[in-house]
């Protein structure tokens, strides 16, 4: 069977071989998952730079620990759980300073909420989110991330973030909910989201 070009086989393949010292492979596992980590550092940080600067970190700590990879998840989460603790080293650092700005390239997309005004156009939603999204907390905005944009289970997630799965699933709850509300202020119908 073949495996997909980036896919977690593959992924976790990569992962193996960088644990052996492989550059080459390591190099490949940076080119399919730097954007995952890019984009979901830059769902909690403003600072692109600081993001830019904290995937670099979390791939240099990669480096020097794949051999701790024991693939009781997938590379891919492993990666983001390394991700999230950079980031969380990085607030602590900045008294947890999260300051947002109205950076449109701060994200390459943002997927909608489950439901979508038929009457809004994809890119007017998307826009729409992508302004009230930095309304919601930072844990809200990973919840989100890790889910509409990385498809991870409720397991993964927890295990990046580092809480009970049923947190997870009280935080995408809460996180939907306040999304909803952001979304009506910006004059989306209560009804149809």
């Amino acid at each position: 069977m073949k495996v997909k070009d980036g896919g977690t086989e593959h992924r976790n393949r990569l992962l193996r071989e960088v644990a052996g010292g492989d550059k080459a492979a390591f190099e490949e596992l940076y080119r399919l998952a730097s954007h995952n980590v890019f984009r979901h550092l830059a769902s909690s940080i403003a600072d692109r730079e600081a993001a830019r600067d904290l995937t670099h970190d979390t791939f240099l700590e990669v480096w020097r620990k794949a051999a701790t990879f024991k693939g009781e998840c997938t590379a891919l989460t492993w990666i983001l759980t390394i991700a999230t603790n950079k980031l969380r080293d990085h607030l602590r650092r900045n008294d947890g300073r999260l300051i947002f700005t109205d950076d449109e390239e701060r994200l390459d997309s943002v997927s909608e909420p489950e439901s979508q005004l038929e009457s809004l156009s994809r890119s007017e939603l998307q826009r729409l989110v992508q302004k009230v999204l930095p309304r919601l907390s930072a844990v809200h905005r990973q919840v989100i991330d890790l889910t509409s944009y990385h498809n991870l289970t409720v397991a993964e997630i927890a295990r990046i973030m580092d809480c009970p799965e049923n947190t997870v699933k009280t935080r995408m709850f809460f996180a939907r909910r306040r999304l909803k509300a952001l979304l009506a202020e910006e004059g989306v119908s209560q009804d149809t989201i």
